[in-house]
């Protein structure tokens, strides 16, 4: 085991945010600040649109 890495990496809910709020930014080709002015059905329909074309 010894060099190995987990395969999954336990995360907490504010880091998932982080890191999906970056996704979304780079999905748009904008800034975090740009997602952060967008209002909260807009930034979780955008989710579910990139995990849509992620299924593709």
């Amino acid at each position: 085991m010894r060099g190995k890495f987990p395969d999954q990496v336990a995360l907490e809910p504010d880091e998932v945010e982080a890191i999906n709020r970056i996704n979304v930014a780079r999905f748009y080709s904008v800034t975090p600040a740009q997602i952060d002015a967008m209002s909260e059905e807009d930034y979780r329909s955008s989710l579910e649109i990139m995990w849509y074309e992620g299924q593709r």
